[in-house]
């Protein structure tokens, strides 16, 4: 269930996201996805088997994904899924790396070697990397972690929630802070890119 506040942060978030790229990027924010029907989210609800984390819906309902070429990294180096894409990134990544389930009474945030089921991918770099939101139970839960087949989970989450990613991406393109050591900037192409 959502709450008012996670749902202003990232309303606020995205309002500074979305005029930041207005202001210097238009062709990628033209590319910013339309708002995730109800039907959507709750099919992504029914595949994962849990609650989506507030925090996610309510960006979803703002902006589900990219549409266009070539691909935008909102977020440092990563480019946001729609619901269709994650949903089929997520079968895919549980058909080819999914685990035996023996670790999955493992919490949020832990690390983890094999893609679990309760991970729901929200963003990719076009180069085997994936963000994914933990849906795991525990204090951690809705944190965003990395994962790579060769690399796998193993270095703990990159945010607290999808709320504090937003929030970071937004601090880096309108007041020049790092989000995990990157910086986003206009290439000379006009384009967004992340620079360390």
């Amino acid at each position: 269930m959502e709450t008012s506040h996670e749902s202003q942060r990232v309303d606020a978030s995205w309002d500074r996201i979305a005029a930041w790229l207005r202001r210097h990027v238009p062709e990628a924010a033209a590319q910013l996805g339309p708002p995730a029907a109800e039907s959507e989210l709750a099919e992504a609800e029914s595949a994962v088997g849990r609650p989506l984390p507030a925090d996610l819906t309510a960006w979803w309902r703002r902006s589900c994904g990219m549409t266009g070429a070539p691909l935008v990294e909102l977020v440092p180096l990563f480019t946001p899924f729609s619901i269709e894409a994650a949903l089929e990134c997520r079968n895919s990544l549980l058909r080819i790396c999914g685990g035996d389930g023996t670790d999955s009474a493992d919490l949020a945030g832990t690390p983890a070697w094999d893609w679990h089921a309760a991970w729901l991918p929200i963003a990719y770099d076009g180069g085997g990397w994936y963000l994914f939101c933990d849906l795991r139970p525990g204090p951690m839960s809705g944190c965003v972690t990395r994962w790579m087949r060769e690399d796998a989970a193993l270095h703990g989450p990159e945010w607290e929630s999808v709320g504090a990613m937003l929030a970071d991406a937004a601090a880096s393109m309108d007041r020049g802070i790092a989000s995990n050591d990157w910086r986003a900037q206009v290439d000379e192409d006009g384009g967004l890119t992340w620079e360390p």
